[in-house]
């Protein structure tokens, strides 16, 4: 359900709590030691390119594309492009499916170039929001949200966050 849960906070999180929702697409490891910031965008221009996502069911919402993280517990993590799909979409050979949980998100939204906007990004939530926040990461998956708005392109990222206790 990313359509409907739109963030519009930019550095300041807006704060959503997203249902369970179905994901196609392809899967490829990276490791989180630098090269990874390298490699994602290739995996991006590649999908772009080759039309990756002719060979998937159809979109839940269509013009939208998701790139997703899942992390491990060690220096390698899973890195998803693709997009929602109906969670009754029979699966085909070929196209990773993964059903993402539930939970409460932080929701930035991005405006300009996407991989440098992205990272920086990124970057500060990981380094200087968070840990000032109040909350924790939920190791559960980190989401990348591409789409239009008013025919410019915006990312949303969405990370897994928890309070923590006092």
């Amino acid at each position: 359900l990313f359509s409907s849960q739109r963030a519009s906070g930019g550095l300041n999180p807006l704060f959503r709590r997203l249902p369970e929702r179905k994901t196609a697409g392809y899967v490829r490891t990276f490791r989180a030691d630098g090269t990874n910031l390298q490699q994602i965008p290739l995996f991006w221009q590649e999908w772009i390119r080759d039309g990756l996502w002719r060979n998937l069911p159809s979109p839940r919402y269509p013009g939208e594309s998701v790139g997703i993280v899942f992390p491990t517990e060690t220096t390698e993590f899973e890195y998803l492009i693709g997009y929602e799909v109906d969670p009754s979409e029979s699966e085909r050979t070929g196209i990773t499916y993964r059903t993402l949980p539930p939970g409460l998100f932080a929701c930035f939204t991005v405006i300009g170039p996407y991989s440098e906007s992205v990272q920086k990004t990124w970057n500060y939530l990981y380094t200087r929001w968070l840990p000032a926040s109040g909350y924790r990461h939920d190791s559960r998956e980190d989401i990348e949200l591409y789409l239009e708005r008013q025919g410019e392109p915006l990312t949303e990222l969405m990370s897994p966050v928890r309070p923590i206790a006092p």
